[in-house]
């Protein structure tokens, strides 16, 4: 299987925890601010999302689970908000 998922409106980020990493050193690391501004999908749904699709696909995959490839059924991912994803 090849499959491409897009995420609208996460920043560069919002799949890191930089979140979660105190303020000082993110400072010292030359900040993260755009991934933590409310801008973006919130980071935590972005790292939810980002997990659920990769785990079910190399599940799907490796493992040749079928329920993990019936969990990314379009229909299924219809569910998720701002998410797009392509296979064949």
């Amino acid at each position: 299987m090849v499959a491409l998922a897009e995420l609208d409106q996460a920043g560069h980020f919002s799949f890191s925890d930089f979140c979660e990493v105190s303020g000082d050193l993110l400072a010292f690391l030359g900040g993260a601010d755009e991934a933590c501004e409310p801008r973006h999908q919130p980071w935590r749904y972005a790292q939810d999302v980002t997990k659920y699709l990769a785990l079910n696909f190399f599940d799907a995959t490796l493992k040749g689970d079928a329920a993990a490839l019936a969990r990314l059924d379009p229909e299924v991912l219809a569910g998720f908000d701002n998410v797009r994803f392509e296979s064949k």
